[in-house]
């Protein structure tokens, strides 16, 4: 565990293996979540989904927050395990009470959608301002189309591009887009095609936040970039 992620070591999947399997196997949670990560990215092992699942079943069984939204997101992909919205939704709620971020916007999208619960708008947009309040640029990205087509919240252009570009600051490519979009048009800001035609360049040219990971957003993006944290809030 401590060899993946220390900082000046050169990186041995193979030590790494061997000490999170040590401690997972002794009932360490985040040693269990990690060897589960592990089994699922194929680093240092085999890739296995089911044995991910397995490890990170266990971890979230004691109350560990990001093993129980690692396994929500396997249980809503089917990944490893049969596919099962209603039982995503019982561990992203987990991890989301104990203040996860990612499954506070993971459990808004299955509300919005009605998957494995009853969908409602209102309370997934509560749940995206939480996750954004615990730092997730994309969740203001998707807060903001709530408020642009007035999802579960009356409809405010001009509260959509304040949240589209504290996202795009933050690089997050779709909401740089919608706030070029929503400046050509001149909906909720002054039109202006300069400042749009910014937005549409970085876009295009930059390392989108969204492409660089693709296993922990279940929503529309299927990301947790490492810099899509915001930084002021």
């Amino acid at each position: 565990m401590m060899f993946r992620h220390a900082k000046g070591v050169e990186t041995d999947l193979a030590q790494a293996e061997k000490w999170s399997r040590l401690a997972a196997e002794q009932g360490e949670p985040r040693a269990q979540d990690q060897l589960g990560d592990m089994y699922h990215k194929g680093e240092g092992v085999p890739q296995d989904h089911a044995e991910a699942a397995k490890w990170r079943r266990l971890a979230a069984e004691q109350g560990y927050h990001m093993a129980q939204h690692n396994l929500g997101v396997m249980l809503q992909k089917g990944e490893g395990v049969p596919r099962d919205d209603r039982e995503a939704v019982k561990w992203f709620r987990l991890a989301a009470e104990g203040g996860n971020p990612w499954a506070q916007l993971n459990l808004g999208y299955m509300r919005l959608e009605g998957r494995g619960v009853p969908k409602d708008a209102g309370v997934a947009a509560k749940l995206y301002r939480q996750a954004m309040e615990g730092g997730l640029a994309i969740a203001a990205r998707d807060l903001a189309a709530l408020y642009e087509y007035g999802k579960g919240v009356p409809r405010d252009l001009s509260e959509a591009v304040k949240l589209y570009r504290l996202a795009a600051e933050q690089g997050i490519s779709m909401a740089q887009l919608k706030l070029a979009e929503l400046l050509e048009r001149g909906l909720g800001v002054p039109q202006d095609d300069r400042e749009a035609a910014k937005w549409r360049k970085k876009a295009e040219e930059g390392d989108s936040a969204e492409r660089r990971e693709s296993h922990e957003f279940i929503g529309v993006n299927l990301s947790q970039p490492e810099n899509s944290k915001l930084e002021n809030l």
